[in-house]
């Protein structure tokens, strides 16, 4: 995933501690930060929402749209 990519949320591989609020499925956010993983975070890829919601996941979190 590279900055500016537009990406959804993954319904089947997200956490299910993720809450929706937070991490609005169906929505197209894009790709605003990525950073290598290390071992205190796995979620490397920060993405934005729109409407103040950013939030961090794993590339297998997300899916790429067009």
């Amino acid at each position: 995933m590279n900055i500016g990519d537009k990406v959804k949320i993954n319904p089947t591989t997200i956490p299910d501690y993720f809450d929706e609020e937070s991490n609005p499925l169906g929505s197209i956010g894009s790709v605003v930060e990525v950073h290598d993983k290390d071992e205190f975070d796995e979620f490397n890829i920060h993405v934005d929402f729109g409407g103040n919601v950013v939030n961090s996941y794993n590339e297998n979190h997300l899916v790429p749209q067009g």
